[in-house]
């Protein structure tokens, strides 16, 4: 799994989502359609050994747009299919605990460009899921 700073990913539940993947011809993520070619968001996406190999055997060493554009596009041309996974939640800049759904393995805080507010809602957040799987009630002893 590949993803970025924005992102906050609960490594258990990556984990079991892992396990249920195919480990062949695999690239799944939040799928951009674009006018030319399909892309998974640089947010977090998927790759099986195969389709990262066929990622190196394939670049050219040009970088003419970002890296997830660019992943995308040589898989497009290679003819592997994306998995549309939609099981991020893009975490807004103001939201209440009781919004945020706590059983999720990805969650997306590029909400602002103050990045340590985003800090501090993924700190929140790691808390948030911390009582969520330890079975005690949301919102009890929380001092966010």
């Amino acid at each position: 799994f590949r993803t970025n700073s924005s992102s906050f990913i609960c490594k258990d539940r990556l984990v079991e989502v892992a396990k249920n993947l195919p480990t062949e011809n695999l690239y799944s993520g939040w799928r951009i359609d674009g006018p030319e070619y399909s892309i998974c968001s640089g947010a977090g996406f998927w790759l099986s050994r195969d389709t990262a190999k066929l990622i190196i055997d394939n670049f050219d060493g040009e970088m003419n747009c970002e890296e997830d554009c660019l992943v995308g596009k040589l898989l497009w041309d290679n003819n592997v299919p994306i998995i549309d996974d939609k099981s991020r939640f893009d975490v807004p800049m103001s939201i209440s605990e009781k919004e945020i759904p706590l059983d999720l393995y990805h969650y997306r805080f590029k909400t602002t460009q103050n990045r340590l507010a985003d800090i501090g809602n993924m700190k929140m957040l790691h808390k948030l899921i911390s009582f969520y799987d330890n079975h005690k009630p949301i919102g009890e002893l929380i001092k966010l």
